[in-house]
């Protein structure tokens, strides 16, 4: 939404139409970089790296063992699940270089996996924990304050380690490390099976 009016003029200089605060769509393609898993090492631990410049741009300070990170598909949320303290760290950017921790959410038993939902119109985020034997729900419309815990899906006879989910985000896949196998949640409006 631009913030004020726009004069629409035609090429001989006449004066068409006056648009107030008009509202434009537009698709952009920001790339994006593929790296190999061992370049991964070479990123300083708990920094923001600019990867077009290889420079560290900040440092987040985490809780303990930080393990797996999630951008919320704004990029004003990071959310980064702890291992041995058992929580998930949770960072607002405010801008491109200003980082804010909030706090840590959650308790549990080896957290691991974590995504956003990918759709729009769901302001959702799911986290792993492997121990428990559980996936957290966690509310994320808030856009300046932490997630909070929505629902708990316990899955039994498992061990829920690393997740993703589907583009439309009605399907969260989880890799059940136990089992040797891939468990799949179907998301329903707000119910799951």
């Amino acid at each position: 939404k631009i913030p004020y009016g726009i004069c629409k003029i035609e090429s001989g200089g006449r004066l068409t139409n006056i648009v107030e605060k008009p509202e434009y769509d537009f698709l952009v393609n920001t790339g994006m970089y593929v790296i190999g898993k061992r370049m991964l090492d070479l990123i300083p631990a708990n920094k923001v790296f600019d990867i077009t410049d290889n420079r560290v741009i900040t440092t987040l300070k985490t809780d303990f063992l930080p393990s797996e990170i999630a951008v919320s598909p704004d990029g004003r949320k990071i959310l980064v699940t702890n291992t041995i303290s058992g929580t998930i760290s949770v960072f607002l950017r405010r801008d491109n270089f200003d980082y804010e921790k909030l706090n840590s959410i959650g308790n549990g038993i080896r957290p691991g996996g974590i995504a956003f939902n990918p759709d729009n119109n769901v302001s959702e985020a799911y986290v792993s924990y492997e121990g428990d034997r559980k996936i957290l729900v966690l509310d994320t419309k808030d856009k300046n304050s932490s997630p909070k815990i929505i629902k708990t899906i316990f899955l039994p006879n498992s061990s829920p380690h690393k997740l993703t989910v589907s583009h439309d985000g009605k399907k969260i896949f989880i890799i059940d490390s136990k089992n040797n196998q891939v468990i799949t949640i179907v998301k329903n409006g707000q119910n799951f099976s």
